[in-house]
């Protein structure tokens, strides 16, 4: 279970770092089809911040047995 939430994690920040790089070039006219899935991907990244911080928020209620 550790190594699947450490390999989820570093996913995850492949993804971001990924999407960093690509930012700056991205330029497409308002309303084309790349604007509606910059929109999904930035609400998905918005979702993930979320769930992360929901974690992080059990994590450290978390005893130990």
């Amino acid at each position: 279970m550790l190594w699947s939430l450490i390999s989820s994690a570093y996913i995850i920040y492949l993804y971001r770092k990924l999407k960093a790089e690509q930012e700056p070039q991205t330029t497409a006219p308002a309303g084309s089809a790349s604007s509606s899935l910059g929109a999904e991907l930035d609400r998905l990244d918005h979702q993930l911040d979320s769930l992360e911080a929901r974690l992080a928020g059990i994590k450290g209620r978390e005893t130990i047995r």
